[in-house]
């Protein structure tokens, strides 16, 4: 199968972990193209047209995806979570190239601040969709997607992996608590009743975003790839939010913080209970009081620490929630899916 990727390609970015994991798939040939899309180059132009919902194609996208059909001839192009493709170009590619265009999302991209007017648009013309969030699956056959498939979250083996303290440095561990992320009213609020139960935490994050934090927080910058598995080291037990804004019930840090072996107290779902043992793998928790309790007892006991955290480690292993088990799955179902989608 020839397989085209298209998504941002920036180093940290999950996408280019899930390029990689696609070209560790025996039998694919494989052509990718960057979108250019940086986290940290938006201007006040682009939050404005975030803003209504038309993010603008600054780097020609659509004319190059047709570009690259021409030369590539891929029998699949796959998007990862591109919002400026416009539906003619998905219908040339169809029509035009034979092309069969698939998306991959790990986002509620129904949710309006994470959709866009093209990407609300362009519904019919997808012939696949990869989500990891059950509860869209329906949204999308409703807007005229013809395949839906619930895809796992996962961790990149080569970067969400256990460090040992000469890796990370003096800051091994300095923190009771760590958290990377972006903030909202809830997490702020818990994370300071952490620190004021004498609890030491580090956040990974925006300053200026989280603001005014109790004395007991440290904020950091953000930290991406190895920086960001090395930041999750420089706390005790990891936490893991999730955003009400997504309805999330998992998220891909439900992963990756058991994958680097760190205790993980995360928000106590039915999601996170399939995924990971409650209280032998991971540790729950459904409110703040309950948080304190959790981050306070795997302080106080480094047996318990380290029995969830390798726990949890090797339930990702063995369980195949790797990025390359998650592409072998996602290949698998394009063969067995697309012959049976009419290309009209």
């Amino acid at each position: 199968m020839r397989l085209a990727f298209v998504g941002p390609l920036w180093a940290g970015s999950t996408t280019l972990q899930r390029l990689d994991a696609f070209q560790q798939v025996p039998g694919l040939c494989i052509s990718s193209l960057d979108t250019r899309e940086r986290w940290n180059e938006a201007t006040v132009i682009d939050r404005i047209a975030h803003r209504v919902r038309r993010p603008i194609d600054w780097h020609d996208v659509n004319r190059r995806v047709i570009r690259l059909a021409d030369e590539f001839r891929p029998d699949v192009m796959l998007f990862d979570n591109v919002k400026v493709v416009q539906p003619a170009t998905l219908r040339r590619l169809k029509n035009e190239y034979r092309v069969v265009p698939v998306f991959y999302t790990p986002d509620n991209v129904i949710a309006s601040h994470n959709s866009s007017r093209q990407l609300e648009q362009s519904w019919p013309e997808w012939r696949l969709v990869f989500t990891t969030k059950p509860f869209n699956v329906a949204d999308f056959l409703s807007r005229g997607v013809e395949a839906v498939h619930v895809i796992g979250n996962a961790f990149d083996a080569k970067v969400h992996r256990p460090m040992e303290p000469n890796e990370v440095g003096a800051d091994y561990e300095r923190y009771d608590a760590v958290f990377t992320g972006y903030v909202e009213p809830q997490r702020r609020q818990s994370i300071n009743e952490l620190a004021a139960a004498d609890i030491s935490v580090v956040v990974y994050g925006d300053a200026r975003r989280w603001g005014n934090m109790h004395s007991n927080v440290s904020i950091r910058p953000p930290a991406f790839d190895c920086e960001y598995a090395r930041a999750m080291h420089t706390g005790k037990v990891a936490l893991c939010f999730l955003r009400k804004i997504n309805r999330d019930t998992v998220t891909t840090r439900s992963v990756e913080i058991p994958a680097m072996a760190r205790a993980m107290a995360a928000e106590r779902t039915d999601e996170h209970d399939n995924l990971f043992e409650h209280a032998q793998e991971y540790c729950g928790f459904s409110t703040t009081g309950e948080l304190i309790a959790v981050v306070r007892r795997l302080v106080d006991d480094a047996q318990l620490r380290d029995r969830i955290r390798f726990s949890g480690r090797a339930r990702c292993l063995e369980s195949g929630y790797s990025t390359v088990s998650r592409a072998r799955e996602m290949v698998a179902v394009m063969k067995n899916t697309l012959p049976a989608l009419a290309i009209s």
